[in-house]
């Protein structure tokens, strides 16, 4: 059997019994309630990407650097905070975490409501970035709790939550955009509101799987105790060998994160770059072109959805990053052609590129969530998804760096987002692909792979 035909073969089998598992009420309303909490975040978030590219259009002393030194706070939070937060959720229970992630996400938000100070603005970012990073793991947690013993069903599920994700970071840019665009910096208070609402649906219906990961601790996952502990974590062969995929990804969404609507929408007009300031002083219209690109996006997680099964995660993240590397060519060729009709033509290898984009996060997630389960067994998820939360948070400082150096120091602009990217999506795939080819190995000798072997070697 080709190598190939044994990953698919896998990946098949794994996608039929994914369809014939039920997701359950206990991960439905995990599902939701993080999806609520997602949102939350993502309309205080994107209101703040607004602000910030008011304050460097009205040339009041931001600029791009100001901008960047922010979202490094941020990052830095989070590469911090993650491993105690993540951790804080086996000792306190997730739903608890939770709930004290999304007060303090009340707390930020207030700060911009009220000030532009700059000192003010990284306090808001040094609050909002413990508040994130502490509620990802958390609902990781409560994820990984309620999909033990299911890869099919774990597959579909982070699908799903990553679906969801989208859906709320679609959600808040649209809502925000619309918000920005009538009521301005008031816009925060509403955000407040949002997150309020949040903790009181948290709080009422969310159960909480801390208790139950106590009771299936008894079914222990063969691993020594050691492996529960950070020096254990640090050990761990397979997670050193995800890293640089992981990193490297996060790194590209650093990037566009950080600097695409400050380059869309705070940005003079380029004559030599088409989509630098294409969409200056335009923030409904900008919200539309987001909703537009996270349509595509869903489109991809709906297809990727049961079909980042054992045995074929590897192979999604391979074709993801090549896809972002086709992604970032036709966009650069769209930033130069000038304005000319044929342009748009590019618009669908580019559509189709980000449909294979999409098979990351999941498959990622699925990776992740799997690791968390064999490395850190039931007592310790929460511990291990923060960390890799860390190096989530590391990625995107990585990316802050690279725009920094590739937009506003080499003054490349919009070329400088599309070169970072391609290269941060090379650096992806090539340290994906021994993973690959060891996941190749373990589906030809058993069809669908272990996920995490006995790491007596690990180093």
């Amino acid at each position: 059997m080709l190598a190939s035909d044994a990953v698919k073969q896998a990946g098949d089998v794994g996608a039929e019994q994914a369809k014939q598992e039920p997701l359950g009420s206990t991960l439905i309303i995990v599902l939701l309630a993080t999806f609520l909490q997602r949102l939350a975040f993502a309309v205080s978030e994107v209101l703040l990407v607004f602000y910030l590219a008011d304050l460097v259009k009205a040339n009041i002393g931001y600029t791009l650097t100001e901008v960047g030194i922010l979202n490094v706070a941020l990052y830095l939070t989070q590469t911090l905070a993650a491993p105690p937060l993540g951790a804080l959720s086996d000792r306190l229970g997730r739903r608890t975490v939770l709930l004290l992630m999304v007060a303090a996400g009340m707390l930020a938000t207030l700060i911009p409501a009220l000030t532009s100070l700059f000192a003010l603005l990284i306090l808001n970012r040094i609050v909002a970035g413990a508040a994130n990073t502490g509620a990802t793991p958390a609902g990781l947690a409560l994820l990984t709790d309620a999909t033990s013993g299911s890869p099919a069903r774990r597959g579909r599920a982070v699908a799903l939550y990553e679906g969801l994700g989208l859906a709320a970071q679609i959600g808040g840019v649209v809502l925000s955009s619309i918000l920005w665009q009538t009521m301005g910096q008031g816009s925060f208070y509403l955000a407040i509101g949002l997150l309020g609402l949040t903790l009181l649906l948290t709080a009422w219906f969310m159960k909480d799987s801390y208790r139950n990961a106590r009771v299936d601790e008894q079914a222990g996952d063969n691993l020594k105790v050691d492996r529960r502990t950070w020096l254990g974590l640090l050990r761990s062969r397979r997670l050193w060998q995800f890293a640089p995929v992981w990193i490297a990804a996060n790194a590209i969404l650093g990037m566009w994160y950080t600097y695409t609507a400050i380059l869309l929408l705070g940005s003079s007009p380029n004559p030599n770059q088409a989509l630098v300031g294409s969409l200056y002083g335009q923030t409904i219209t900008a919200g539309l072109v987001f909703l537009g690109y996270g349509s595509i996006y869903g489109a991809g997680l709906a297809y990727w959805s049961g079909r980042v099964m054992p045995g074929s995660r590897m192979r999604a993240m391979l074709i993801a990053s090549g896809a972002a590397m086709v992604v970032s060519a036709c966009l650069f060729a769209f930033n130069h052609a000038g304005g000319a009709a044929w342009a748009w033509l590019l618009i669908l290898p580019a559509a189709v590129g980000e449909l294979g984009e999409s098979g990351f996060v999941p498959a990622a997630l699925a990776y992740l969530t799997d690791l968390a389960e064999h490395i850190g067994g039931a007592h310790d998820r929460g511990a291990v998804l923060g960390f890799f939360g860390t190096g989530n948070s590391l990625g995107n400082v990585l990316g802050v760096v690279f725009g920094l150096l590739f937009i506003q120091w080499w003054g490349l602009q919009f070329d400088g987002l599309l070169l970072g990217s391609a290269i941060l999506a090379a650096i992806a795939f090539a340290a994906a692909w021994p993973l690959y080819k060891e996941e190749t190995r373990q589906a030809i000798s058993i069809g669908v792979p272990k996920v995490v072997k006995d790491e007596q070697h690990a180093i």
